[in-house]
Order: C-alpha cells, then structure tokens, then sequence
C-alpha cells in the first residue's frame, strides 16, 4: 500500500526523470545489440570471404593440374605419331598412360584417348556401334578450340556411366586429338570444405 501512496505522491518530474532514465538504458541495449549483431555478420563474412578464395584457389589449381596432364599426353601423343608408330604401339600407350593416371591421380583423370580419321584408341572400352567420335563433345570442342584445351561440361560418360568432364586438345597435325577425362570427386571435395563450421553461419 506504501508503494502505491509513493506513485500517488509523486512528483511529475520525477516521473519525467524516470522515464527518460529507462528509455535512455533501453535504447542503449538496443544499440548494443545491433552493434554485437554486425560484429558477428562481418566476422562470419570475413570467415566466409577467406574459406572462399582457399577453396578457389584450389579449384583453379586442380585445373591446372588437369591441364598439365592433357598436355603432357598430347606432346607424348606427338612424339610418338612423328616417329612413324604402328597402331598397336600407339594403343599399348595409351593403355599404360591410363593405369599411370589412375594411380598418380587416385582414379581422378580415369581414361585417357586418342582419335583422328584412321584411328580411335579408348582403352578397355568396347564402342557400341551408335558411338561416333567425331560427334563427341570432347572431339568437336578440341576441333574448334584451335589447339588450345578444350574443358567440356558435365557429361554422362558413355563408359562408366558416371559424370564427368574431359580436357582434349588438337595436335598440330590438326587431325588428331587427345583426351582425359576427370571423375568429380576432387571438386566435392572442395565443397565439402564450405560447411566446415558448426553454425553454419560462415558460407
């Protein structure tokens, strides 16, 4: 009842004063917070901005790898066409280049191939008769590139039948070209780096 007499009693500019006293502490929580909460939002950018530029660079030098490897192979391929080399040297090869690429990548580059108007080497791999080379995506994209690498899109791959994409490359004869093809699991990789938090505040 005491309290109550106090309100009662009391003067309006104490009132006054204790309003502006309360309204002032709330505003100060507010700006508080707000500025905690952009604290965080540019920690988590920055965080987010950094594991970006790692994972791109990481990216661009798994290409660049893959890029090395095609080409290697195409001045292998070369060098062998040059010195007048049968067919079954030329397929024995590509054959032993394609186990040396499964084991130096892990099974990342998976084939490797060749082919111009005589000839098509894909190893371990039975054509059925629908399989035209010249139709396919990594021929027609060496053909127009003109001797630079061509990177195709994602595609269905007639062997395994997984997704992939393939690095080829026109040789100078301008009738050969070479190829490599490259599984997806490096670059999934690299994605999963993007939920390496356990807010999964950062990306």
């Amino acid at each position: 009842m005491k309290d109550w007499q106090i309100l009662k009693q009391g003067k309006r500019s104490d009132f006054v004063t204790i309003t502006a006293i309360t309204l002032i502490f709330l505003l100060m929580i507010a700006m508080n917070v707000r500025l905690m909460f952009e604290m965080v939002s540019n920690q988590a950018e920055e965080i987010g901005q950094s594991q970006l530029e790692t994972i791109r660079s990481d990216f661009q030098g798994n290409l660049q790898t893959a890029e090395n490897t095609t080409i290697k192979l195409a001045m292998e391929t070369e060098q062998l066409l040059k010195s007048n080399a049968q067919f079954e040297e030329v397929e024995k090869f590509f054959v032993a280049s394609k186990r040396e690429q499964i084991r130096l990548t892990d099974g990342v580059c998976f084939n490797v191939y060749m082919a111009n108007e005589n000839w098509t080497i894909v190893p371990d791999f039975d054509a059925p008769p629908e399989y035209h080379t010249k139709e396919r995506l990594w021929y027609k994209g060496a053909v127009e590139s003109d001797g630079e690498i061509y990177i195709s899109e994602p595609y269905i791959d007639a062997m395994t039948g997984k997704m992939c994409y393939t690095m080829s490359k026109m040789l100078s004869d301008n009738k050969t070209v070479v190829g490599t093809d490259f599984n997806f699991s490096e670059i999934q990789q690299l994605i999963q780096k993007m939920d390496t938090t356990n807010n999964h505040k950062a990306l």
